[in-house]
């Protein structure tokens, strides 16, 4: 069960709702925003008479839940959440927000080079990763705390918002120090003891789908966020694997994309750089990513992406940006 408790009745009314749970033999986790609160009561097969909490001040609503996805389907939000950054952008209001940048932070010129591009475009989220999963011990692992205060010294000249990847809890404590969104990649959707240690922080979350989950896993991972106290959540589809006969290649699920859509009250976002591998694919898949209607696009930007450290060949040149972004433009104005 959920309660929907109106913020301005908090201090008058959630010490009662919170009560009346305990008294029903149940505990609750609550989540607090400017204009709702949410109380989830927590156990399995919680029948509480409703009539309990409907003459509470401030009670806006109370939902009886038998999906395990609780508090990431629309049933448990009557509006679709919209995050809003410190610099101004909205994220989940309708419109398509890009973020772009490099997929390593490897200097400062490098990220001030970037920052300088985008900003001139009209871009105001910059994206940068500080640590890195990588595949081989031998490959780049990024610049850890250093490549963080980079990014956030970068981001605060030109007034943008940034994201960067945290994989463990101890970058987990500094991507929040330094960063404006945490991004939670692929390969830990489903590291569960992550995932609810980012509930507990105060900034929003991407959460990108794994190579291999469905649309419900990923559901799944995001409540784990949202049930430990973390209300903006992010979604991303980056590409699912899949087998072509002859080898596995990654696609965008656009149907997965709808699915989401469908089903969540949470901004959904597209990632087409790491599924086409190529910048040139990364261009045609960045039109068709736009031209879908998500709430926007995640794409890696680097002013030299021959010498990149990390993902040089899907990395778009600012040439090659500065072709596709007017197009993008074009699209948005035409949805």
């Amino acid at each position: 069960m959920i309660v929907v408790l109106d913020s301005k009745y908090k201090e008058k009314s959630l010490e009662r709702v919170k009560n009346r749970i305990g008294d029903a033999g149940f505990t609750c986790k609550v989540t607090e925003g400017a204009e709702k609160t949410i109380v989830v009561v927590v156990g399995d097969n919680v029948k509480i008479d409703k009539s309990l909490f409907s003459s509470i001040d401030g009670v806006m609503n109370i939902i009886s839940v038998s999906d395990k996805k609780n508090l990431a389907h629309k049933k448990s939000l009557d509006d679709k959440t919209v995050i809003k950054l410190e610099n101004g952008i909205t994220i989940g209001d309708g419109s398509q927000t890009l973020i772009a940048g490099p997929c390593s932070i490897e200097s400062e010129r490098q990220m001030e080079e970037t920052a300088t591009f985008l900003s001139s475009l009209g871009i105001k989220v910059l994206r940068g990763g500080a640590f890195k999963p990588r595949s081989s011990p031998y490959s780049f692992q990024g610049l850890e705390e250093e490549g963080l205060k980079i990014m956030r010294k970068v981001a605060n000249k030109f007034n943008m918002a940034s994201v960067s990847e945290a994989i463990d809890e101890d970058s987990l404590k500094l991507t929040e120090k330094y960063c404006d969104i945490i991004q939670i990649g692929a390969r830990n959707m489903s590291n569960f003891s992550l995932l609810k240690k980012a509930g507990k922080t105060k900034k929003p979350i991407l959460l990108k789908r794994g190579m291999n989950a469905t649309t419900d896993d990923l559901l799944s991972s995001a409540e784990y966020i949202l049930f430990n106290g973390n209300r903006n959540v992010i979604l991303c589809e980056r590409g699912i694997r899949v087998s072509s006969g002859v080898k596995d290649q990654f696609v965008i699920d656009f149907n997965g994309v709808d699915e989401l859509q469908s089903k969540t009250h949470l901004p959904v976002i597209i990632d087409p750089s790491h599924v086409a591998k190529f910048r040139d694919r990364v261009f045609r898949l960045a039109l068709a990513s736009y031209s879908y209607g998500s709430d926007g696009m995640i794409i890696e930007v680097h002013p030299d992406p021959q010498s990149a450290l990390s993902d040089g060949a899907q990395s778009l040149d600012f040439e090659l940006f500065g072709k596709l972004f007017p197009l993008l433009t074009k699209i948005g104005e035409i949805l």
